[in-house]
Protein backbone atom coordinates (compact mmCIF):
# COMPACT_ATOMS: atom_id res chain seq x y z
CA UNK A 1 0.00 0.00 0.00
CA UNK A 2 1.34 3.67 -0.76
CA UNK A 3 1.51 6.04 2.41
CA UNK A 4 2.95 8.69 0.19
CA UNK A 5 1.21 8.71 -3.30
CA UNK A 6 3.29 12.26 -4.77
CA UNK A 7 6.77 10.32 -4.18
CA UNK A 8 5.58 6.79 -4.65
CA UNK A 9 6.37 5.68 -1.18
CA UNK A 10 4.77 2.81 -0.23
CA UNK A 11 4.43 1.06 3.62
CA UNK A 12 7.10 -1.27 3.61
CA UNK A 13 9.95 1.46 1.92
CA UNK A 14 9.05 3.69 4.62
CA UNK A 15 8.98 0.86 7.07
CA UNK A 16 12.53 -0.47 5.94
CA UNK A 17 13.77 3.45 5.85
CA UNK A 18 12.65 3.80 9.52
CA UNK A 19 13.90 0.58 10.66
CA UNK A 20 17.33 1.33 9.27
CA UNK A 21 17.56 4.93 9.92
CA UNK A 22 16.03 3.69 13.86
CA UNK A 23 19.52 1.09 14.04
CA UNK A 24 22.24 3.72 12.68
CA UNK A 25 20.87 6.86 14.31
CA UNK A 26 18.76 5.71 17.06
CA UNK A 27 16.02 7.62 16.23
CA UNK A 28 13.90 8.96 13.09
CA UNK A 29 12.20 12.11 12.25
CA UNK A 30 9.43 12.43 9.41
CA UNK A 31 11.94 14.71 7.07
CA UNK A 32 14.79 12.16 7.93
CA UNK A 33 12.35 9.95 5.92
CA UNK A 34 12.11 12.24 2.87
CA UNK A 35 15.65 13.00 2.63
CA UNK A 36 16.59 9.09 2.26
CA UNK A 37 14.53 8.92 -0.21
CA UNK A 38 16.13 11.83 -2.12
CA UNK A 39 12.13 13.48 -2.01
CA UNK A 40 10.65 16.20 -0.18
CA UNK A 41 7.21 16.33 1.45
CA UNK A 42 4.84 18.06 -1.20
CA UNK A 43 0.91 17.46 -0.06
CA UNK A 44 1.33 16.41 2.98
CA UNK A 45 -1.34 14.59 3.54
CA UNK A 46 1.15 11.48 4.20
CA UNK A 47 2.96 13.27 7.45
CA UNK A 48 0.48 12.17 10.38
CA UNK A 49 0.92 8.96 8.84
CA UNK A 50 5.13 8.73 8.62
CA UNK A 51 4.67 10.16 12.01
CA UNK A 52 2.92 7.50 13.33
CA UNK A 53 5.03 4.68 12.14
CA UNK A 54 8.14 5.93 13.60
CA UNK A 55 5.95 6.27 16.80
CA UNK A 56 5.24 2.91 16.35
CA UNK A 57 9.37 1.46 15.54
CA UNK A 58 10.04 3.75 18.75
CA UNK A 59 7.32 2.18 21.05
CA UNK A 60 8.08 -1.23 20.08
CA UNK A 61 12.07 -1.50 21.47
CA UNK A 62 10.67 -0.20 24.97
CA UNK A 63 7.43 -2.75 25.24
CA UNK A 64 9.57 -5.90 24.66
CA UNK A 65 12.75 -4.43 26.46
CA UNK A 66 10.21 -4.24 29.78
CA UNK A 67 8.48 -7.82 28.64
CA UNK A 68 11.97 -9.41 29.15
CA UNK A 69 12.66 -7.90 32.44
CA UNK A 70 9.61 -9.27 33.78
Amino acid sequence: MFICICNALSEADIDNCITECIKTDGCCKPLTVYQKFECGLQCGKCACEVEEMINDHHATPAASSSLEKA
